[in-house]
């Protein structure tokens, strides 16, 4: 047994280990109770404040473009026909930085020049709208909820390119697992996951269910096509219709951003055409998810562009001109087409009827 001084020393150091402990429990107790107010407060501030949404500034292409043209090609642009990207007409050269000059500053290199956005011809250019339609719509709070002004910029951007008298083609989808061998492995990930994901959707015109949205449906003389996957370029008419009606410029707009706008941008862009996206007149189940898909792509793969933009007299939709027919070719200089010779120069020839206008020869 030991001495009573020495488990006097016991009993004391045990109680001050104990006092001590209780001290850093209580500390650390009220530290949680402060973390937990403040995640508290946070939420409560998020729910009754306008949401601030990610630009994902991180994910844009910020290196040298691919493709920069030198000085010297500059020089032989007509400026006249170039504008956006900085570069205007009658804009004075000093206003601009030399390419040469800005990458060879060995101290902080710039940022990219944007590139020259040249003008959109209407006659030579198509709107495609993607999958705007209830199932995406109307009947989808998801998307609705983060693009109250949707209806409005795509109601003018078609208005747009109805005035201007560009091509325009509506593209609907069309789901079935006869026809889209994806469905088993979406149906697989996404079944019961979301309330409003879509797995098959049949494209039947006669059916009663069959609606379009009241500020989005097609008028006599615009085309439909349905599409049997996320891309509207895959197994559709799209390339044909394209390639008939001498396009080389495509709008593309709808829904969803991410998803079916993406997919088709892409497969358009592929095929070679001018590719550029209506932004504001696309939407996506978040706006966070709309933003990174635009982040990762915007001046990388399409150009971006906006629905007021459109009606900018200089830098937006130019009207389409008259096209001219003609019985012969004899430069042979046209654009062949499933045996119609289409000359859509205005340099081509000489004594043309009408400047300005396009002429094709048969």
């Amino acid at each position: 047994m030991l001495p009573r001084k020495q488990q006097k020393q016991r009993t004391s150091t045990r109680h001050s280990y104990l006092q001590q402990f209780r001290q850093n429990m209580a500390k650390q107790l009220t530290q949680n109770q402060q973390q937990l107010d403040d995640l508290l407060a946070a939420s409560f501030n998020a729910r009754n404040n306008e949401p601030q949404y990610s630009t994902y500034e991180e994910l844009k292409w910020n290196d040298k473009p691919l493709y920069c043209p030198d000085d010297l090609e500059l020089q032989h642009m007509d400026l006249n026909d170039t504008v956006g990207g900085g570069i205007v007409s009658g804009a004075a050269d000093e206003d601009m930085p030399r390419r040469s000059e800005s990458y060879n500053n060995n101290s902080v290199p710039p940022p990219p020049p944007p590139p020259c956005r040249i003008p959109i011809h209407a006659g030579k250019t198509a709107l495609l709208i993607v999958d705007v339609q209830p199932e995406y719509w109307s009947s989808c709070p998801s998307v609705r909820q983060d693009f109250p002004h949707f209806e409005e910029n795509l109601a003018r951007t078609i208005d747009i390119a109805r005035k201007q008298r560009a091509k325009i083609i509506w593209v609907r989808a069309d789901y079935r697992k006869h026809h889209s061998p994806w469905l088993i492995q979406f149906e697989r990930l996404n079944r019961g996951q979301r309330p409003d994901t879509i797995v098959e959707l049949p494209c039947e015109p006669d059916s009663d269910e069959f609606k379009w949205e009241d500020f989005a449906t097609p008028e006599g003389g615009e085309a439909i096509i349905a599409k049997s996957s996320w891309s509207s370029t895959s197994n559709t008419a799209l390339m044909d219709i394209l390639r008939a009606s001498a396009i080389d410029t495509v709008l593309v707009c709808g829904l969803i951003t991410s998803v079916c706008v993406q997919h088709s941008a892409f497969g358009v862009f592929e095929a070679g055409y001018r590719t550029l996206l209506v932004q504001d007149a696309c939407a996506d189940r978040g706006r966070a998810r709309h933003e990174a898909a635009l982040a990762l792509y915007g001046g990388y793969m399409y150009e971006l562009i906006t629905s007021v933009e459109l009606l900018d007299p200089v830098h937006g939709l130019q009207k389409a001109k008259p096209v001219w027919i003609t019985v012969d070719d004899t430069r042979g200089e046209g654009i062949k087409r499933r045996g119609i010779s289409m000359t859509l120069g205005e340099e081509v020839f000489e004594n043309r009827p009408n400047a300005g206008s396009s002429v094709v020869s048969l």
